[in-house]
């Protein structure tokens, strides 16, 4: 599957307003919230720090139940979980998937890039299409 590369660079390149990122943060949290109310996010970076224009959005995903960085499995089904549920909300698509392993995910989307780290649960949202 091969993707644009100068229109990932592009997009990076931009910068996201304050607002689409409250937006964003709103769609995320709602998104991992239906898989588990027990899942906790919270936006850091720029956004924490109230600039009102950032390159990216990092946010971080902590669940009780995962407490061990180093257990890949229960990593896996975490991503696994919020890739599913972000692709049933029309938050990501699966053919738009830059990288998928046992403990990060990148997808470029109509609204952002996203990473997803399980070992810290870090989800970094680089910039919408």
């Amino acid at each position: 599957m091969l993707i644009d590369v100068l229109s990932v660079i592009q997009d990076i390149d931009r910068l996201i307003p304050r607002e689409e990122m409250e937006k964003l943060k709103s769609a995320l949290e709602n998104a991992i919230k239906q898989i588990d109310p027990q899942f906790e996010c919270e936006i850091l970076g720029s956004y924490r720090r109230g600039v009102g224009f950032s390159s990216d959005i990092d946010m971080a995903v902590r669940h009780r139940d995962f407490v061990d960085k180093d257990d890949e499995d229960t990593g896996k089904v975490f991503i696994n979980q919020i890739v599913q549920q972000l692709e049933e909300d029309g938050l990501i698509e699966r053919e738009n998937q830059l990288m998928l392993g046992p403990k990060k995910y990148a997808v470029r989307t109509q609204l952002l890039l996203a990473c997803f780290d399980s070992r810290s649960n870090l989800i970094n949202c680089v910039h919408r299409v």
